[in-house]
């Protein structure tokens, strides 16, 4: 007998926390599903409404929807927990019937306008679900990675064409003029100052860039804190003499680095501090058996020239309302009309792994030439 409940209060969701964590480790989730990713967003953010779908079978805890309810302009939005600070969403559960039984329950207590379930990968639990119940996927953002396709970290470093390995060099001997160059890896317990520093840096370069922010000091802090209760926290910071030029928090989770967060100091940009951070910690993933290296989402340029394969999300989007559905529509075909205006303006993407080529676009060794051959263009 399958019991199915929707938690809406920070109490419920304390309660829960040893019977989610025990079926994240049952079922291999991924972080961005795991009990302490998601209630340390609730504990910073509480922007929006709690809508978790819980399924219970003999007193176990079965099935999690994470859900979450934003209102918007008066619009109520069903949307992910989390969902601004990650980016693989997904549904756990022992089994695919139990999942759609937990969003038929959603779907009949209704309560919002739109549904907007986004970052979805193609091989994510609740995707065949959503596929039936919601409307088709569509297309949105992509995560770049490094799949590895060599013995160890120095192997790829030589794979790398002769203008990144110049380019480091160079910046190695900029920085060494400023200051004695270190590379710290911080596994537990990060002084807040740090992360207060990499959250400045950060704001600096979404400011320039006329970006906004999804994730302050606040809301970092608790996103460390939860990383470190899964044991899977992996801090690289640069340092030349005492200050932190650039830093990068990371998650190991098996054979999986994922990038969740990087920045730089702008004043020591021409030395590429944040490249050589990468580098560093790319060849540590490498020769400690870390098969997968992923940059996530963003579309920065030096994820496309190290990257050898790309991850494709989807969004499922669909009104539930007569408010919600007048949007939605009004939204797709303004969609639209920005892609026919995209489509004249001519405009290409880097080449993925564009580090592997020489500039006579041959691959700098074999491995580089298998590592790109299946790439999509």
């Amino acid at each position: 007998m399958i019991r199915c409940e929707v938690i809406d209060n920070e109490h419920r969701l304390d309660e829960l926390e040893s019977e989610w964590h025990a079926l994240w480790l049952r079922t291999g989730g991924g972080i961005f599903q795991s009990y302490y990713w998601i209630k340390a967003w609730w504990l910073s953010s509480q922007t929006d409404r709690l809508h978790i779908a819980v399924a219970w079978e003999d007193g176990e805890l079965t099935a999690v929807l994470p859900l979450a309810i934003l209102r918007l302009h008066g619009v109520r939005i069903l949307q992910w927990a989390a969902q601004s600070v990650s980016d693989y969403c997904d549904a756990l559960g022992d089994s695919p019937a139990t999942l759609r039984q937990l969003w038929t329950m959603v779907s009949k207590r209704g309560g919002y306008d739109i549904v907007r379930l986004k970052n979805v990968r193609l091989d994510a639990a609740i995707r065949p679900m959503l596929q039936e119940a919601v409307a088709r996927g569509e297309a949105s953002d992509a995560c770049l990675q490094v799949l590895s396709q060599w013995p160890n970290g120095e192997r790829w470093f030589r794979s790398l064409n002769k203008k990144k390995r110049s380019n480091h060099s160079r910046g190695e001997r900029m920085l060494s003029e400023m200051g004695k160059v270190t590379v710290r890896h911080i596994l537990t317990d990060p002084s807040p100052a740090l992360i207060a520093k990499l959250s400045d840096l950060k704001e600096q370069w979404r400011q320039a860039n006329g970006l906004v922010s999804t994730c302050d000091t606040a809301m970092l802090t608790a996103l460390v804190a939860g990383l470190g209760k899964l044991g899977a926290l992996r801090i690289v910071v640069l340092e030349c003499g005492d200050q932190v030029i650039a830093g990068s928090i990371n998650a190991v989770q098996g054979n999986r680095l994922l990038a969740f967060f990087a920045t730089y100091d702008p004043v020591v940009a021409r030395a590429s501090p944040g490249i050589m951070l990468m580098t560093n910690y790319i060849r540590w993933a490498l020769d400690n058996g870390i098969t997968e290296i992923d940059f996530l989402r963003g579309e920065e340029i030096y994820k496309f020239e190290f990257a050898n394969t790309v991850v494709t999300l989807d969004v499922f989007l669909a009104g539930r309302t007569i408010v919600g559905g007048s949007i939605v529509a009004a939204y797709r075909l303004w969609v639209t009309a920005q892609r026919f205006a995209n489509s004249r303006k001519q405009e290409q993407k880097p080449m993925i792994g564009s580090a592997y080529f020489t500039e006579k676009g041959t691959p700098r060794d074999m491995a580089a030439a298998k590592a790109t051959e299946a790439i999509p263009a």
